[in-house]
């Protein structure tokens, strides 16, 4: 009996460790291969997932409702974004239409690694947390890219409708201390 109970508590302390896993997932990926996001989190956490996760049908990937992946052949322009020690990017802002596609050279001028992650302040703020709770976890997805220093990297992002995206550096508390791009999505 003893060892029922050992074996409950330990599946009960790794699934409370792995909820910020889970967050992340649920956010880049719409949830788990064959199961949906908000099995993972009943209650608020779908109206979340229908707004970021929109269902596109017949197993195709989940798009971010502040966008996806581009292809570099359909950019209409190239934007480049020097990231600095000092916690920021140069420019600060930028203006775009819902829908068009940017290719952005991110071009590190510091002495540290930096990062460019897409995103609303919403996933932004989900994916600080989900770092301070798992510091030192390094990962890839398709709305980031990692830059060394005095390296040059590419991402290219065709954005959706939320009218105010998020270019953020979250390496070493970099989002934290303000270093962000603000991008206005504006119709023409």
């Amino acid at each position: 009996m003893r060892s029922v109970r050992l074996i409950v508590i330990a599946v009960a302390v790794c699934a409370y460790s792995l909820q910020p896993v889970f967050a992340e997932m649920e956010h880049r990926m719409g949830g788990l291969p064959g199961m949906p996001a908000h099995m993972l989190k009943p209650g608020s956490e779908m109206e979340h997932h229908q707004k970021n996760h929109p269902a596109q049908g017949s197993g195709a990937p989940s798009m971010f409702s502040f966008g996806q992946p581009g292809q570099p052949g359909q950019a209409s322009r190239t934007v480049r974004i020097d990231a600095h020690d000092e916690a920021h990017f140069v420019p600060d802002s930028l203006r775009v239409a819902p829908g068009e596609t940017v290719q952005f050279e991110v071009r590190n001028a510091g002495k540290r690694p930096h990062e460019l992650r897409i995103g609303d302040h919403r996933y932004q703020q989900e994916h600080a947390a989900m770092l301070k709770s798992m510091p030192g976890w390094e990962h890839s997805s398709p709305n980031s890219v990692i830059v060394a220093p005095g390296m040059t990297a590419t991402l290219v992002w065709q954005f959706g409708d939320d009218p105010v995206v998020e270019l953020a550096c979250h390496v070493a508390g970099s989002y934290e201390a303000g270093m962000l791009v603000r991008v206005q999505v504006i119709k023409p």
